[in-house]
């Protein structure tokens, strides 16, 4: 692929120094001169890879390795541009349901976000611990949820008992 650039580029290049020449804004030295810098950077540029590699005082940079980090850049971007996503996914999912009243589903949907927080995590290639750590904060909200919701049905029969002004039933509390 880089050979066809190369070869396009030498070619236009002498297309437009031919223009340049006939409607007289360079010389014919000037012509010769440009005409044989493009066809020798193309040829070079074509046919020797040792002049991929540049070499300043044991500072080498190679044409080769500059793709690959473009490449290596590019694949970043893309796994931030998803990692973002899900992100601001998590993010409209705590600022819809923090604060509110939640249906009855809210523990499931906080189970199945804890469960791509740590897909995410794991993406990122963060550490277990850190991953347990923040999955535990979940969790713990999630047990104290349904210990409140236990609590909570606790009182009503009891007080649906006391009011109705028959026994205490204890197997049902």
């Amino acid at each position: 692929m880089l050979n066809v650039i190369i070869i396009c580029f030498g070619f236009s290049a002498v297309v437009l120094i031919s223009y340049f020449l006939m409607v007289g804004q360079i010389g014919s030295t000037a012509y010769t001169t440009l005409f044989l810098v493009i066809l020798l950077t193309s040829l070079a540029l074509y046919g020797f890879d040792r002049l991929r590699v540049f070499d300043l005082k044991n500072l080498m940079i190679s044409l080769d390795e500059i793709k690959e980090v473009r490449n290596d850049v590019f694949a970043k971007a893309e796994t931030v541009k998803t990692l973002g996503e899900e992100i601001a996914d998590l993010t409209a999912f705590n600022v819809t349901q923090v604060g509110r009243f939640a249906g009855p589903d809210l523990q499931q949907k906080m189970m199945q976000a804890r469960n791509r927080i740590k897909q995410l995590l794991q993406r990122l290639g963060s550490s277990d611990e850190k991953i347990a750590r923040i999955s535990k904060q979940i969790e713990d909200m999630i047990l104290h949820d349904l210990k409140n919701n236990v609590a909570s049905e606790t009182d009503r029969i009891i007080h649906k008992a006391l009011t109705s002004g028959r026994q205490f039933n204890r197997e049902q509390v």
